[in-house]
């Protein structure tokens, strides 16, 4: 590969790719953005090896998608916005066991050696539930929980990386739990306000 295209930007990578029709071209992307690719699957999943292979699914999914790229956000923007996708549609599908570590949920924290079956399939599908939901929460608010919940990053982490006061971050997260909390009960009607889990700060 010419070593003429280094220097394009992602952008015009992709647009070269469309017109061409070179998805050799996609190596360079690749390359830039693997690491980032690989470590939001494993700030999400805790799971090296499930990672890995969400990666490549990830890469093969932007391979087959690349020519519907329309140039509405960065590249950067699309791509973390199919990684996001694709790890909640892995983790709510495989029932992904999150644990009290990244995801704080009053229900998630019960003693597995004391509670029945019964508690912890409803726990399992409550936990299905809330990744479900997720998927269907508006981008921005969607990041804002998973960096919360799923990243264990604190609120001044969060500011740094959105530019934003932590009063400011609160006031948004606490738009995001409620929007999450709605959705939740949309998607389940037996499901009161009651049923929903405190998010602690």
């Amino acid at each position: 590969m010419g070593s003429k295209y280094q220097d394009l930007s992602n952008e015009e990578i992709v647009t070269l790719i469309q017109t061409t029709g070179d998805t050799s071209l996609l190596n360079i992307l690749y390359k830039r953005f693997y690491k980032k690719v690989y470590g939001k699957c494993l700030s999400m999943t805790k799971n090296a090896s499930d990672s890995q292979d969400l990666t490549q699914d990830i890469w093969l999914k932007v391979s087959t998608n690349i020519f519907n790229f329309k140039g509405a956000s960065s590249f950067a923007t699309w791509l973390h916005r199919i990684t996001l996708n694709h790890c909640l549609d892995f983790m709510r599908v495989n029932r992904y066991d999150l644990g009290e570590d990244s995801l704080k949920y009053h229900y998630l924290k019960a003693d597995d050696s004391q509670e029945s079956m019964e508690a912890k399939q409803s726990r399992e599908l409550q936990l299905e539930l809330i990744i479900k939901s997720l998927e269907e929460v508006d981008e921005e608010r969607r990041e804002l929980l998973v960096m919360k919940y799923f990243d264990n990053l604190g609120i001044e982490e969060i500011g740094e990386k959105l530019n934003l006061k932590s009063s400011a971050v609160k006031m948004r997260l606490q738009r995001a739990r409620n929007t999450l909390k709605k959705r939740m009960m949309n998607s389940n009607n037996n499901m009161s306000s009651t049923d929903i889990p405190k998010f602690d700060f």
